[in-house]
């Protein structure tokens, strides 16, 4: 075909194709559909080829297709996650168990933010001890992916003054959740009728109250 041909075809089609366009919609769509993957493999083939090109006009158009649609991307990203949740765990796991101090310290910078407290630890000031300083039991990152009694968690040495440096400790999460925001009195007042309510029992009683000594299994949920 010489390109006097070709250019008229061309203006025939594009003629035709205005006249068409419902037509022409429909299937272009059902093409989509049918191939969906190829689809997808062009577009995303287009956007890293546009994303190098013009960076700025690429955010642009991607921060305007968000407006226009803001439940579309967290329901893809929800989907995705359904479909590899096991494998998001598993290497979420892995990162966590290498570097255990930074996992602490997002979740008490999350913490922070939720209350509106003051933060500006680093996560080298979280030195993890082997053994929990309160209660003498071993420390564990993600005991089996669940948080135990023996979970390493940070504490507020004054709750009040926040995630600062010199107030914040790594003990285990059953002696952070016994002393949550009790004060000293508090806690002592508990020991006080703790006594007195075990003195108070029959010693094949007492027997059967007294907590597990060096276990924390029974804590896991």
């Amino acid at each position: 075909m010489d390109d006097v041909s070709r250019l008229k075809r061309n203006a025939y089609m594009r003629e035709w194709k205005k006249k068409n366009k419902p037509r022409v919609n429909r299937y272009n769509q059902s093409w989509k559909d049918k191939n969906r993957d190829k689809v997808r493999e062009n577009e995303r083939r287009y956007a890293k080829v546009a994303r190098k090109r013009d960076p700025e006009k690429f955010k642009k158009l991607k921060a305007a297709f968000r407006a226009r649609h803001p439940e579309r991307p967290k329901r893809e990203w929800r989907n995705w996650y359904l479909k590899n949740s096991s494998m998001v765990l598993g290497n979420s796991v892995t990162r966590i168990r290498k570097n255990p101090q930074h996992y602490l310290w997002r979740l008490a910078k999350c913490r922070a933010k939720e209350k509106g407290l003051p933060f500006s630890i680093e996560p080298s000031d979280l030195i993890i001890p082997e053994t929990c300083p309160v209660l003498e039991i071993p420390l564990r990152i993600l005991g089996g992916g669940r948080w135990c009694a023996n979970s390493a968690s940070v504490d507020r040495v004054i709750p009040a003054l926040g995630y600062v440096k010199g107030n914040v400790r790594v003990i285990s999460w059953r002696a952070n959740a016994v002393k949550s925001n009790s004060t000293l009195q508090e806690l002592e007042a508990v020991i006080r009728y703790l006594k007195g309510s075990i003195k108070a029992e029959k010693p094949e009683d007492t027997k059967k109250s007294m907590v597990l000594n060096g276990t924390t299994d029974w804590m896991c949920y």
